[in-house]
């Protein structure tokens, strides 16, 4: 079908480029992710409960190797609250199998290598502060009022587009 052509093309236009650095997290986390990626904005063709999880799981994989790409997710799910005018894919199989997968992943990495939330994460935090505005500023610029009052005036507004109909 379409949907797998596209598929395929997409996929050959991400990988072709990218021969001499094919592992890069970035590179797999787009290649993970576009299944799912389609199957929520290409229209439903009636595909089983079972593949859209597996699509899921599919690209909670992907964003577990960059956890800052949840927002693909969130957005994603954002954008069908306000199509559907509905909160129900907040709870969706897709948004639930890649909050388990997450949770696992989390769960694993603290039994296997738990330095890791303690040694390893404050070190890139400080590295990638360094080159930035900084963990602490950056958090005071998303915690702040000005911030927390916008956030909670996008929600009411996502919440009024959805429930308007009701």
């Amino acid at each position: 079908p379409a949907q797998l052509v596209l598929h395929r093309v997409v996929s050959g236009a991400l990988l072709l480029p990218a021969q001499n650095d094919l592992v890069q997290r970035d590179q797999l986390l787009v290649v993970f992710a576009l299944p799912w990626l389609f199957g929520q904005i290409l229209p439903d063709s009636g595909q089983p409960r079972a593949g859209r999880i597996a699509r899921a799981v599919f690209a909670a994989i992907g964003i577990c190797l960059k956890p800052h790409f949840l927002l693909l997710p969130i957005a994603t799910t954002l954008w069908q609250i306000v199509r559907e005018r509905a909160l129900w894919p907040v709870v969706s199989a897709s948004n639930l199998a890649i909050g388990a997968v997450g949770l696992v992943y989390v769960l694993l990495v603290w039994l296997v290598h738990p330095a890791y939330f303690h040694e390893t994460v404050p070190i890139a935090l400080a590295s990638y502060g360094d080159y930035t505005i900084g963990f602490d500023n950056m958090m005071k610029l998303l915690v702040g009022p000005r911030s927390i009052f916008l956030l909670t005036l996008a929600a009411y507004a996502v919440a009024a587009v959805a429930w308007r109909t009701i």
